[in-house]
């Protein structure tokens, strides 16, 4: 027979501890990975449990974030609120104050009215009595004091001057059984502007109308009364330039300068500060005279003399 070759049915003590060594490691290795992928749970567990905390944080303070912001936007609109509310009131009160002090300027003005006409005329009709300011009369007194007077003391003072100069007007005309009083005085613009003319200064004859000496302009005064009666009212213009007369026409390099006689300095400083601008703006556009006019100046008979 031949021979055969035959496996080893025994392992020996050296090879035997190999294999143990290398169980070991194995083991060893396995545990470690086990330990190891413990360890990364945990580690990933204890992030996570970190994170939390602060995902939670962030939350909150966006949470809060947007409650302050609310909290703001209402804050900012209560004091929007409140300022609109402070300078509408303050407004409110400016034109309390305002209206105050109106009715306080009106009021003083009146009593200036009836104090001058006391003064002037009453004091000649009833010496002990003074005239009193009803409802009625302060109603009348307002309305010529804007329209007649153009809110201007002095012309009140002459439009009782005259009337405390009017023999007819405090009923000292023989027959005439009349006295002239505040209501009715200042009951219309045209009784004003008939007082103005002399029409109750004891029969006397009115004043006459504005005129012009000089006939190449007369036509053209004519015509700036009319434009001036319309703008400022007729009443006026017929109290004011009665008795006014031009009375001279200058030539100048620019054109011709007219001289309006007035018969009083009060008269002539009245037309000047009321009347004078739309006079020079009236002749300017005339064109019913052959000679272009550029102005009117103004003097009194006194002056001219």
């Amino acid at each position: 027979m031949g021979s055969q070759t035959h496996k080893r049915q025994h392992t020996t003590s050296t090879e035997r501890s190999k294999k143990s060594r290398a169980k070991k490691k194995s083991g060893a290795t396995g545990g470690n990975a086990a330990q190891l992928g413990a360890t990364a749970g945990n580690s990933s567990q204890r992030k996570n449990s970190k994170k939390s905390p602060d995902t939670d944080t962030e939350a909150d303070t966006d949470s809060d974030a947007e409650e302050n912001t609310d909290t703001d936007s209402k804050k900012d609109s209560n004091t929007k609120n409140r300022t609109r509310e402070e300078k509408k009131e303050s407004e409110e009160e400016k034109q309390q104050n305002c209206g105050k002090d109106a009715d306080k300027n009106q009021k003083q003005i009146l009593q200036q009215m009836a104090d001058i006409w006391n003064e002037e005329v009453q004091s000649k009709i009833t010496p002990n009595q003074n005239a009193i300011l009803t409802k009625k009369r302060k109603e009348l007194l307002t309305a010529r004091w804007i329209d007649e007077f153009a809110e201007d003391i002095r012309a009140w003072r002459y439009f009782c001057e005259i009337i405390g100069r009017s023999e007819f007007c405090l009923g000292k005309i023989e027959g005439k059984d009349w006295t002239i009083d505040l209501t009715w005085a200042v009951q219309s613009s045209d009784r004003v502007a008939k007082i103005l003319e002399g029409g109750f200064s004891g029969g006397k004859h009115p004043s006459k109308p504005p005129s012009c000496d000089i006939p190449e302009f007369q036509d053209a005064w004519d015509e700036v009364l009319r434009r001036l009666a319309h703008h400022h009212g007729k009443a006026a213009i017929r109290s004011w330039f009665s008795n006014t007369v031009i009375t001279k026409a200058e030539d100048t390099p620019d054109g011709v300068m007219l001289t309006l006689e007035c018969p009083r300095e009060f008269v002539r400083g009245w037309i000047e500060k009321h009347f004078l601008a739309d006079l020079n703006h009236h002749w300017r556009e005339c064109d019913y005279s052959s000679r272009p006019v550029i102005g009117i100046q103004l003097q009194t008979k006194e002056a001219a003399s």
